[in-house]
């Protein structure tokens, strides 16, 4: 996280390089965390009754050696002092190296020694570990103007914090041409300090100018979804298409950073629509930080992608656009359909779905920037696998024990989805009393019982509509597979990363 912060690119090379003295400074990182974060720690893990995990090293060290928590917490300090001490060493001898090292990895260890620091300064002082302060920078201000430094901003001048004394007058060292320090009184010239000669302080409201926030808050629930388990599959289907259409690396990596972008923006719109607590094995994003924290980044996230995609050229922006619209459509028929309990037909269904993928916005913007193959026509081959993919999602929430896993047992029936096998079982076989019943009452209570949910999948292999739902996959995947072939008759190449996607897809 901190490297994509700092837009910091190690090769692998470099990455191994620096390992070690990464997990060095990183176990001095989490020891410091550790040590103070125990008692917050230790009263959440006993208001939960013991059920959720405790790791703290403090524990550990208790539990292995049977210390007293003194003991235990001075073990942790001691431990963290040597592997810092380890780290300085190693850092010397990496820096000696008969081939300096690369200047990447020189700016990284100076960005996570900073991120050290930072976190022990702020657990020295902050309320979440120290209740009794009223203010953590007290302390750390008056230090510092004893030191002789001047703050000349006025969230941080002295007398900003209410009530504080120095017991003494605070003197500010000033840098003078021949490079010698005078002693200057803050108290006296404070005025000239803020600018204003004739004030004291400045205004809150004024004409400043001042800089735009910068986008850590806005980007946290993002990266939050963005660090979470992964198959990139977006990811690896662009590096395939793109043996057929040959795009600079530039462009192509432009392309695969935009369409990462709009999917993390969608999945975190969706799970909000469709109120998912879980996204691949971990709570929601909007579960942790909250719907409108969310929204907000996701939103973000179509903005950053726009800026992506804009600088490929003006050619590509309409595309952009187009998809996007085409994207929201669907999604707004489905959500209409679901919370009107509508029953669509099986081709409006698919009809939502060429809507819906981010397969094609792919493809087109590669086939845009291609420098081979410009005129393949690809448009059948991204229709035919968004297809199969989304049905293929639909038979797998109800059947598969790795869905169940990752987002819930029959997570789609809580949403009250009109998936694939639910649409047959409504429209295409004997009236399914039960099922209405069950998914009209879910719009009270936006979620089902494990025994209801239980009660609608016997009803969906008692009427055949599970089985259909299979058999409709299996002539779907040969009909992408076809088309694959014609592709590969019409460029002359094989597209082995495409066979390989689509044979581990396969039911």
């Amino acid at each position: 996280m901190a490297r994509f912060a700092y837009k910091v690119d190690l090769s692998e090379e470099e990455d191994q390089l620096v390992l070690p003295l990464t997990q060095l400074i990183m176990e001095v990182l989490t020891l410091h965390n550790d040590y103070y974060s125990w008692e917050k720690e230790d009263a959440f893990y006993h208001s939960s009754e013991d059920k959720l995990p405790m790791a703290n090293a403090v524990t550990l060290y208790m539990r292995w050696y049977s210390l007293p928590l003194g003991e235990a917490k001075a073990a942790i300090k001691a431990k963290a002092i040597e592997k810092e001490e380890q780290y300085l060493a190693a850092k010397e001898e990496f820096l000696k190296r008969d081939i300096p090292p690369p200047p990447a990895t020189i700016r990284w260890l100076e960005i996570i020694e900073h991120m050290v620091a930072g976190n022990l300064l702020w657990s020295l002082t902050c309320p979440r570990y120290h209740k009794k302060s009223n203010n953590q920078y007290v302390d750390y201000y008056e230090m510092r103007c004893r030191q002789g430094y001047i703050f000349p901003d006025d969230c941080t001048r002295l007398d900003a914090f209410g009530g504080f004394q120095t017991g003494c007058e605070p003197q500010a060292t000033v840098v003078n041409g021949n490079g010698k320090g005078n002693h200057v009184n803050v108290a006296e010239n404070a005025s000239e300090i803020n600018g204003d000669a004739g004030t004291k302080g400045l205004s809150t409201y004024t004409d400043k100018n001042l800089a735009p926030f910068d986008e850590t808050v806005i980007k946290n629930p993002s990266h939050y979804v963005m660090a979470l388990p992964s198959k990139c599959l977006r990811e690896k289907f662009v590096w395939s298409l793109n043996q057929w259409f040959q795009v600079p690396e530039k462009s192509l990596q432009t392309i695969e950073n935009a369409v990462g972008l709009l999917h993390n923006c969608s999945i975190m719109l969706d799970d909000i629509q469709d109120q998912s607590p879980l996204r691949r094995g971990k709570p929601s994003t909007h579960t942790v930080y909250g719907e409108a924290q969310t929204m907000n980044s996701a939103y973000f996230l179509c903005v950053e992608a726009l800026q992506k995609i804009y600088s490929l050229g003006h050619h590509a922006v309409p595309i952009y656009i187009e998809e996007l619209q085409m994207l929201h459509l669907g999604q707004a028929q489905e959500l209409y359909w679901t919370y009107h309990g509508i029953v669509p037909s099986k081709e409006d269904h698919l009809r939502m779905i060429d809507g819906s993928y981010l397969f094609r916005i792919a493809a087109r913007l590669l086939q845009s920037e291609s420098k081979a193959n410009r005129n393949l026509n690809v448009s059948k081959f991204m229709t035919e696998l968004g297809r199969f993919f989304q049905v293929r999602d639909d038979y797998q929430n109800l059947t598969s024990a790795e869905y169940t896993n990752c987002k819930g047992f029959c997570e789609d029936l809580d949403e009250g989805k009109l998936s694939f096998p639910i649409i047959h079982a409504l429209r295409e076989t004997d009236p399914e009393p039960e099922i209405q019943a069950i998914l009209e009452q879910r719009k009270r209570t936006n979620h089902l019982t494990y025994e209801l949910k239980r009660l609608i999948l016997d009803r969906l292999r008692e009427n055949g509509s599970l089985d259909h739902t299979f058999r409709m996959l299996q002539d779907m995947y040969v009909a992408v597979w076809r088309e694959l072939e014609r592709l590969e008759v019409a460029t002359g190449q094989k597209n082995w990363m495409l066979r390989m996607m689509l044979q581990r897809l396969k039911l």
